[in-house]
């Protein structure tokens, strides 16, 4: 399986809050392009050699430094993405990822739709909770990289989902496998 240390060369997206920008520290030395949903992320971004960089038009939050608006989800139709990283305000079973700025939902929404496989990044604190905007199911979502502090009956009820999950964060990393086949497997 390849996981997060071995991105495919085509497309990756959402890389916006805390999360997403540490995961845009974690592409710079990889061959991809990228789009990144945030300005925080593309400022990370933009001076890698290996990086291809596609920014969306759209209006920027200031708080978040997010892209949102009508014209970043055209721009993402515009594409196909072969991995989404999605990162949440919450997640629950019952409502799935959640967010608690519409704008922000509507644009990950657009990005869930074009991509071939979405990858769940958050810690451990956002399951549980629910935001105000929903932005898919968790059965839509290919692979969850969290925490080891996700509680045991999440675990259990992402794998009865057919939901892989990577704990990361201490001196091992812990893979359930709940899905066969490989992980972030893209393709031209």
């Amino acid at each position: 399986h390849r996981d997060l240390h071995s991105f495919p060369t085509r497309r990756s997206s959402d890389l916006g809050g805390t999360t997403g920008f540490a995961v845009a520290q974690h592409l710079l030395e990889k061959v991809v392009t990228v789009c990144p949903l945030s300005l925080r992320s593309a400022g990370v971004l933009v001076n890698s050699p290996t990086i291809r960089l596609l920014l969306p038009g759209g209006y920027v939050r200031p708080s978040e430094q997010s892209v949102i608006g009508p014209e970043t989800v055209q721009a993402l139709e515009q594409h196909v993405y072969d991995v989404f990283v999605l990162t949440a305000s919450g997640v629950t079973t019952r409502t799935g990822v959640s967010e608690w700025n519409e704008d922000d939902a509507n644009v990950k929404r657009a990005a869930v739709a074009c991509s071939r496989r979405r990858i769940l990044a958050c810690d451990s604190s956002k399951f549980g909770q629910t935001a105000f905007s929903r932005v898919t199911t968790l059965d839509q979502v290919d692979l969850v990289v969290t925490d080891a502090g996700l509680p045991s009956e999440m675990r259990g009820e992402l794998a009865q989902l057919g939901v892989e999950l990577l704990i990361v964060g201490d001196q091992r990393d812990e893979r359930d496998d709940a899905r066969s086949g490989s992980a972030l497997a893209g393709s031209e």
